[in-house]
Order: C-alpha cells, then sequence, then structure tokens
C-alpha cells in the first residue's frame, strides 16, 4: 500500500518545534484566538455550561488547561453531542498525568504532547473512555523500557493481543469496541494502536494513503514519534523495530501519503497539504519514496480559479488522491496520474508522468477536454523499482515474542468464552421451532461480544409478532451493529418500531411488512454509530392523508435544522445527535430525516448520498431546501432502468466485477465521485441524473488502463451503456511485466531447498497456482481476492498451492482458504527459509503460475488485484 523510508540515515520527520504555546497558538479560519474557539464549542455543546464552569477551574498555562483548550478548540460536530463532561475529564486528567510521569518527558516538546498525546480521538470512530484503562494496562508493560522506540513497540504487542486484521465494513469502530471483537480492518487497528500509545504518553498520528497506484484498495497505518524523530509502524503488527513493516515496498509505490494531526497549527520542518475544519494534513510522501513535483496551471478557467484533482484508477474507477489550487504544485510519488479540472461544465483530463526528483509542470485547457462519447483509453503505468532497504535492528528478544504468542492465544480464548452458548442458553435454543432456530443460529454468528445478549433478548420478547420483529432487527444488523447496540439499545429500536407499526393506516398508507423490516424497524441508515437513536426522536402529529402528514413532519424537521460543515474528524451524527443539536452536515442532515421518518412509522432511507421516503413509491426529499424552492417533480426525479455491458474482445466480459473491472460515478466539480453503490452488468433500476461509467483493466505489475464515458438515465427509461476492457498493447509488454517479480528458477531452488509439507507431509507439487505468504493483512486480503479466479484455476486443473512461510499456527489460514472457496491443503516452510529477510512477519507474498513446466507468471509484493492478475495470466495460455 504504502512506500518505505528510503534514506534510513535521514531522521523520519522533524518535530514541530515552531508552533506557538497553546495559550497562543495561532488558527486559521475565522478571527479566531484559540479561546474564541473554545468560546464556540461551548456556545454549542449540549452540556456547554457544565463543561464550561468545569473549564473555568483549571489554572491558565496549566496542563489541563492547555489539553482541555486544544480538545474543546476543534471539537467535531459528533462530539458536540457525544462528548460529556466525564469523558472530557478523563481525557484532559490521564493526558496531563502521563506528561508529568513521563520517563521521557524532557524529550517531548510540550506542543508535541498538546498535538500528538492530548486528542482524544484519531479518526472517524465514535468518542469512547479509552484512555484510563489502556494506561493502566500499559504502564506494566513499558516499566523500565530503555527508550521510547521500546516501549512504542510493547505497546504494539499489546495491541496485538487485543485485535488483528479483517475486512470489515467501512465504518469506524472505537478501540474499545475492537478490542471486543478482537478485529479490525487498518484503519481500526491504526486507531486501536494510536489510542494505546497516546495512553502510553506516546505521541502518535494516522497516516494513510487514499488509495494505493498499483493496486486496489488503500490502507492506514501509525506514525510514532520515538526518541527524536517520527517513525512509522503498523497497527497491531509488532515487529522487531520500528519502520520495519510489511508495507515498506507497497509505500514505495504509493501516489500521496498524509499524514494527520487534529487541530490547526503549523508543523515546523514537514510540508503542510492542508490545515482546514480542525485538522492538519501533512504530506509524508516524501517520507515514503522519492517524489517528483507537480505543478498545474490552468487557462480559460474562471476568476476563482478552479481545484486540481490528482487521480488513480482504483476499485474500478477514476478516483482523486489529492487537490490543489490551481498555479499551485504537489509532491506526489513516482508514476502516472489523471490529473482533472472543471472547465465551463467540462472535464479537463491530462496524464501526467513524473519521475523521482523531476518538476513536471503542465498548463490544462480546453484541449484537454475529455470526450466522454468516443472515450479514449489511457494507460497509467507504475513500473516496479527496486526494493526498499529494511531497517535492521533487532529490539524484540525471543521471549518476548513466545509471551506474544501465549498471550494472544489466551486473550482469543477468553473472546470464544463469551461466544459460546450456555447450556441453559443451548437448552433455549432447542425449545425454538425450526424455523427461529436457524435464524438464531444463524444471526449468532454475526460479530458480537457475548451471544448471552441474543438469549436475553429471547427471554423478552415471547410473543409471535414482537420475536419476529426482534430477529428480523437482528438479522438486518451490519457487521458492526451488534457490537456497539448493547440489549437495551437494541430493545428501544424494535419496541420504538413496533409502537409505529401500523400508525399510518388510519391516513391510508399501508406499509407492507418487507418495506417495514427493511426501512422502518433497522437501525442502520448509513455509516452513523450504533446506538439508541430513537429515544431522541418526536413523535409529530399525524394530518389528515400522508401527504399532508409528510409535510407536517417536514415543516417540524426544518424549522429545527441548520446545516453547518462538517470536518476529517468524527464520525456521521445520528439522527438523535443531529436532532438534539439542531444542526449537521448535508450527510447528516440526510441521515436525520431518514431516522425522524422511521420512528414516525413511514419507511425512509439515505441511499446514495439522498433522503428518500416511500409513499407508495420511493420519493427523494430534500432535508433543508433553498428558500422558495418547491420539492423536486417526482416524475423528473424517480427511478430508470440502465443496463451495463462490460466487453472484451467485442464479446461480453463475464469475469466483469464492479469494483474492480468497472464502476459508475457521478460527475463532480472536476472529479469522479463514486457513491457505495453496487452497479452490475446487465439491467438494474437506477436513479435518473447524468453519470459516468469508467472501465479499468489493471495488468499485474500494477499498471492499468481505462475509459470514460458519460450517460443519463431518464425516469421511467431504459439507458443502455457499454465500455470495453481491452488494454492498448502499445502500452505494456506481458513477457516483461510477468517475469518482473524475479527469476522463477531462484524461487525455484528455494522452495527445493525449504522442501515445505502439508499436514500429511507430502510435498509440493512442482505446477500450479503458488502462493507464498506470511501472517497478515496482505495474506487475508490475496486469499480472498484470488477467489475471483478459483473456478477458472479448477476448470483448467491448475491448483492452488500456499505456502505459510514460518512458524505461525496452519489452521486460521486453512479456514480461510475455505472461506474464499479453496481446499483447505496448506503446505508449510516452518524453518523459515524461504525468507530471505529471515523474518517472517514481514515477508511480502509471492505468486508463480507454472503450468507444464513453464513459468507464466511471476510476481512479488501485495496485490489485491491478484484475482484478475491469474485471470490474465490464464489468457495468455489460452
Amino acid at each position: 500500500m504504502r512506500r518505505f523510508l528510503l534514506l534510513l540515515a535521514i531522521p523520519f520527520l522533524l518535530v514541530p518545534t515552531g508552533v506557538a504555546s497553546a495559550a497562543s497558538q495561532r488558527v486559521e479560519e475565522g478571527d479566531g484566538s484559540l479561546s474564541a474557539r473554545v468560546e464556540s464549542s461551548l456556545a454549542r455543546h449540549v452540556q456547554g455550561e457544565e463543561i464550561a464552569a468545569w473549564h473555568a477551574t483549571l489554572a491558565p498555562g496549566s496542563l489541563e488547561r492547555d489539553a482541555a483548550d486544544w480538545i474543546l478548540a476543534w471539537l467535531p460536530l459528533a462530539d458536540l453531542a457525544a462528548l460529556d463532561l466525564t469523558l472530557l475529564q478523563e481525557h484532559v486528567i490521564v493526558a496531563a498525568q502521563s506528561y508529568r510521569e513521563s520517563p521521557w518527558r524532557d524529550e517531548l516538546p510540550r506542543e508535541l504532547w498538546l498535538h500528538f498525546v492530548v486528542p482524544h480521538r484519531v479518526s472517524q470512530e465514535p468518542a469512547q473512555a479509552w484512555r484510563r484503562r489502556f494506561r493502566a494496562e500499559l504502564l506494566p508493560r513499558i516499566d523500565g523500557a530503555p527508550d521510547m522506540e521500546r516501549a512504542a513497540l510493547a505497546v504494539n504487542r499489546w495491541c496485538r493481543e487485543q485485535a488483528t486484521f479483517i475486512s470489515t465494513s467501512g465504518r469506524d469502530l472505537g478501540p474499545l469496541t475492537t478490542m471486543a471483537r478482537g478485529l479490525g480492518r487498518c484503519e481500526e487497528e491504526m486507531i486501536l494502536t494510536i489510542s494505546a500509545l497516546r495512553a502510553a504518553g506516546i505521541p502518535a498520528r494516522s497516516c494513510a494513503t487514499p488509495y494505493w497506484a498499483h493496486t486496489d484498495n488503500n490502507h492506514a497505518w501509525v506514525e510514532a514519534w520515538a526518541d527524536g524523530r517520527w517513525y512509522y509502524i503498523g497497527g497491531c503488527e509488532p515487529g522487531r523495530c520500528l519502520n520495519d513493516a510489511w508495507f515498506t515496498n507497497p509505500a514505495r509505490r504509493a501516489g500521496f501519503v498524509r499524514s494527520v494531526g487534529y487541530g490547526e497549527f503549523d508543523p515546523a520542518g514537514e510540508e503542510l497539504y492542508r490545515a482546514e475544519k480542525g485538522s492538519t494534513i501533512i504530506n509524508s510522501t516524501s517520507v515514503y519514496t522519492d517524489p517528483f513535483t507537480l505543478a498545474v496551471a490552468l487557462y480559460g478557467g474562471e476568476a476563482d480559479a478552479p481545484q486540481i484533482h490528482v487521480n488513480v484508477v482504483n476499485f474500478g474507477s477514476l478516483r482523486p488522491i489529492a487537490r490543489f489550487d490551481a498555479g499551485g504544485e504537489i509532491a506526489l510519488g513516482p508514476g502516472e496520474y489523471a490529473v482533472t479540472a472543471d472547465l465551463a461544465g467540462e472535464l479537463l483530463l491530462s496524464v501526467v508522468r513524473g519521475r523521482p526528483g523531476e518538476r513536471v509542470e503542465i498548463a490544462l485547457s480546453e484541449a484537454d477536454r475529455y470526450d466522454l462519447e468516443a472515450s479514449p483509453g489511457f494507460w497509467l503505468r507504475y513500473p516496479e523499482g527496486e526494493q526498499a532497504p529494511r531497517r535492521d535492528l533487532e529490539l524484540v528478544s525471543e521471549e518476548d515474542r513466545t509471551l506474544l504468542n501465549l498471550r494472544v492465544r489466551a486473550r482469543e480464548g477468553d473472546r470464544e468464552k463469551l461466544r459460546v452458548p450456555s447450556t441453559s442458553e443451548l437448552a433455549a435454543l432447542d425449545s425454538l421451532n425450526a424455523g427461529d432456530r436457524a435464524r438464531v443460529e444463524e444471526i449468532c454468528t454475526k460479530p458480537l461480544e457475548r451471544v448471552s445478549t441474543i438469549f436475553l433478548l429471547l427471554d423478552c420478547y415471547r410473543s409471535a409478532e414482537s420475536r419476529e420483529a426482534l430477529l428480523a432487527f437482528l438479522e438486518r444488523a451490519d457487521d458492526k451493529d451488534l457490537l456497539e447496540l448493547n440489549e437495551i439499545a437494541i430493545r428501544s429500536h424494535v419496541d420504538a418500531a413496533l409502537a409505529v407499526r401500523g400508525r399510518l393506516d388510519s391516513i391510508g398508507l399501508a406499509v407492507p411488512d418487507s418495506l417495514f423490516a427493511d426501512h422502518v424497524l433497522a437501525c442502520r441508515i448509513e455509516r452513523e454509530p450504533g446506538g439508541a437513536w430513537r429515544d431522541g426522536l418526536p413523535l409529530i402529529d399525524l394530518a389528515e392523508d400522508a401527504e399532508a402528514s409528510l409535510a407536517a413532519l417536514l415543516a417540524a424537521f426544518r424549522a429545527r435544522m441548520r446545516p453547518t460543515e462538517s470536518g476529517f474528524f468524527g464520525p456521521p451524527l445520528d439522527p438523535a445527535q443531529s436532532w438534539r443539536l439542531g444542526l449537521g452536515s448535508d450527510r447528516d442532515l440526510g441521515i436525520a430525516l431518514a431516522g425522524l421518518l422511521r420512528r414516525n412509522g413511514f419507511p425512509g432511507r439515505y441511499r446514495h448520498g439522498r433522503c428518500e421516503v416511500w409513499l407508495g413509491q420511493w420519493r427523494e426529499l430534500d432535508p433543508l431546501p433553498d428558500e422558495g424552492a418547491e420539492e423536486e417533480d417526482a416524475s423528473r426525479t424517480g427511478p430508470g432502468r440502465l443496463a451495463i455491458e462490460i466487453t472484451r474482445g467485442g464479446l461480453p466480459y463475464e469475469q466483469a466485477e464492479s469494483y474492480r473491472h468497472f464502476m459508475v460515478s457521478r460527475p463532480a466539480d472536476g472529479y469522479l465521485e463514486s457513491p457505495w453503490w453496487d452497479p452490475l452488468p446487465g439491467e438494474q433500476d437506477w436513479d435518473a441524473g447524468d453519470y459516468l461509467l469508467c472501465s479499468a483493466m489493471r495488468v499485474p505489475g500494477g499498471s492499468v488502463y481505462a475509459r470514460l464515458r458519460g450517460f443519463t438515465v431518464r425516469p421511467g427509461e431504459l439507458t443502455r451503456v457499454s465500455l470495453p476492457v481491452d488494454v492498448d498493447p502499445a502500452g505494456w509488454d506481458p513477457g516483461d511485466a510477468l517475469l518482473a517479480g524475479g527469476s522463477s528458477d531462484s524461487l525455484l531452488a528455494r522452495l527445493a531447498a525449504a522442501a515445505p509439507v502439508d499436514a500429511d507431509g507430502a510435498a509440493l507439487p512442482t505446477d500450479g497456482f503458488f502462493l507464498l505468504f506470511a501472517p497478515g493483512e496482505p495474506a487475508t486480503r490475496m486469499l480472498s481476492a484470488l477467489g475471483e479466479a478459483r473456478a477458472r484455476l479448477e476448470g483448467r486443473g491448475i491448483p492452488l498451492l500456499p505456502v505459510l512461510v514460518g512458524p505461525a499456527e496452519a489452521e486460521p489460514w486453512t479456514a480461510r482458504l475455505a472461506d474464499a472457496g479453496f481446499s483447505p491443503r496448506l503446505w508449510r516452510d516452518t524453518a523459515s527459509s524461504l525468507d530471505t529477510d529471515g523474518e517472517g512477519g514481514s515477508f511480502e507474498p509471492i505468486v508463480m503460475l507454472r503450468s507444464e513446466g513453464k513459468t507464466v507468471l511471476l510476481r512479488r509484493g501485495f496485490d489485491s488485484a491478484v484475482g484478475a492478475s491469474a485471470h490474465l495470466a490464464l489468457d495468455l495460455m489460452d
């Protein structure tokens, strides 16, 4: 995902020592002294008076006062409702305590503590009381550490005991919830690890690449301050030293890497990307790769210079990784990028290429207008380079590694006990009818902290109607709802929904059972945190009919709510938080209106950035229309039909997948906006509007070929749109690309020397699709991606030959093979002789396809498009 530091002799990042003290901290927007910002937050906070009274007791210039000022000055919207006085006091008091008691206090500038230890949140996770608990658990682990680096490594080992990687849905869990689950995607591991480091008094911040350039997906990780400089570390991925992680080489190929700090400040010694809306974003690309500088001018633009967007192809579409004003410049990783802008409603697109150390200057103009009808293809190429050198320090003892493994197993065992039904619960399960029993068993496979919650709920809902509502609610919970919702919150949702079931019958609107279950009963609206939000919303009196009742509900909503902007930090507001504050971002307001509709018995949903209500058919609602504007005519905004065709070689491409080979986007101001919708090849319902279809084919090695086509969907009409995914052979040499990963002879020699065997002692065959991997995130994602090519590999009689490198336990990986549809047969190199670096946890995956003694595909490194690579390699064999 991201590239590692090449010149390890150069300090990672310099501390921002030129920042003023907290009391006089310069701010970037409004007239705003820090104190004025604090007053503004308190004026909007739902507990503003109580917090202000406590805040007044803090001595000016004290650690507690500076910490409280810093947190309050930049509060995101969600924290105006969620960060109560008790939680604020914990973060302020314990952060001050950690600084006073820090053994490395003399090495830690106060501003650094303020910016990267004090903050109570890392990203878009819900606010939680993690600091005191984490500190109590971590102090014994870091006691006696000779330096900050070894302390940070010990903290990360503790984090691995709490969680490890799994792909999850896009909203962030808080660190306590991730611990309860024991699993999280990279951002959740990052949030947990940064929270733990801060609890231990070690400055830490988030770092990420928005989208990889050379493979689909993205990645987030941790930067920790130790012994006078910044280092990077994989969250919950303990290693032998800092600046050593599995993403070292992927980061070398990253297009743009950003580090983020809470609040706005001058990051002296680092390249400021943007400081606005309560966050400071640093362009850290030069830390991980050898960048080039891109400067873009725009001719013929309007007086207010439009934004320039730097794009890669990822998840099947053109996606922006960075933006800046026309006439500005930016440092980017080497490679090719699609630079776009809007000129009088037209999409300008130019492919630029930069090599390390270059300065590239371009001027966009009318001549760069992309023809959305002809759809010319374009390459974005990312040549593979030498692997980055590893930081060669062994700071973790074998004893520490052994102890970590024991603690991981013990922690996993403790969690598993909470998820196994007791004898009495099994008896309750046996008492259910066959249908309900099957449903409950399926619900119990969802992520949850303890299975007893489900049986407590079953005991509360015994009538046929209430039990059906409970089971329907639990079935519609996503992969995080049952971790965030306790028994009381679930009962709040179910009881409130049952109370309005049939409420609209009296005004002539009978809601079908399926719509009631999906869009009234269900708690999940979009990516807001799970909570009992119905309790905080009112019932609006019904009028004479459905239209008048909806009008009354809208009037009450619009009389209370007002729009505001959101920033980088904090999750979306839930409906009750928006209602309580009386404000929200556009997304918050759409979610809040959908929640108010459900609270009152109207089916409501927030879909593709729009709130909709069902009154016999779905209708779009504008939460806060411009003054004097009328509701849009449903006949002009209703659904149409869309037929998508992706071709290859002039024929329909049966393997075409959304988020891999194509995606539908909306034209925005000079870039493509891609909500998380799920287009499919063939016909489907689609909202009316203007759209862009992107087709993409990524070749082994990471380069990608793409096209764009514009189309319009009209209500009640069928629109057909088609694009090929054929690549221009002039831009790619398959032979060179396929063998750029190294020598097949040398790999075969290493395999022969390692002599890996499976559980029965059988030797590894010499032909097949080899995947050599060590435990960790790359292997998890690549095994899943390989599932896309499973049927075709099996059809050619080519077995998957997975080889686990290192001493890790095989059982979790045989289960993951089965989850991807493969045989759970696994070969093992327990001596780690395949790992030339001698450290299995940092071993980069290797894939090789051999057939009839010939090597068809050979690559090393993380590749989430490995399934597509397998398809292309098989194409070459046909």
